[in-house]
């Protein structure tokens, strides 16, 4: 990723760096045109974003996906286990197959919510493939899989399950998701 002092310095390519997206690559489009996408953020070009149709491009916060997930999951108890499959076979590369089967998954819920578990486990699995991608974040995936085990199994509040990670060493959190089993 490049900033504007390496542009003023003359060290600007328009070669994105290695294991980085094209600017605004999607990762998908769900049948309502709803699209997410990654592009460059503030610290690296694996900042996941949702675009519906005719509303600006916003880049989802943790609490915004855990509230649907609450939400749904109290109506949908299977989601979890959609979850944990997406889970389990995310990597830090962007699989078609996968992608292909969060709308298989999507497609099995009521036509009132299939848009938004569509969107939902996307925005979980772009989510997931950013963390794999981002420097020094040793955990990977797995610091989703702990917020959403907090709101599902244990039943903390979104907010405290999505900041509970901020400032705890990795090494701590390692822990609790080993304990845990992932």
């Amino acid at each position: 990723m490049w900033t504007a002092i390496d542009w003023l310095r003359g060290r600007f390519t328009a070669t994105p760096a290695p294991n980085s997206p094209a600017p605004a690559r999607t990762l998908t489009a769900l049948p309502d045109g709803t699209r997410v996408e990654f592009d460059h953020g503030s610290f690296d070009a694996w900042c996941v974003y949702v675009t519906r149709p005719g509303q600006p491009r916003h880049a989802p916060r943790d609490t915004d996906y855990f509230t649907t997930l609450r939400d749904l999951h109290a109506q949908f108890p299977r989601l979890q286990e959609d979850f944990i499959a997406v889970f389990s076979r995310t990597t830090a590369q962007i699989d078609p197959a996968l992608v292909k089967t969060i709308g298989e998954l999507a497609s099995c819920y009521p036509p009132a919510v299939r848009i938004e578990v569509h969107l939902l486990l996307a925005t979980l699995y772009a989510a997931m493939i950013a963390e794999e991608n981002r420097e020094y974040a040793p955990l990977g995936k797995r610091i989703k899989r702990l917020g959403v085990h907090q709101i599902l199994v244990d039943g903390w509040a979104v907010a405290a399950a999505a900041h509970f990670s901020r400032g705890k060493p990795w090494r701590e959190l390692d822990a609790l998701c080993r304990a845990r089993g992932f």
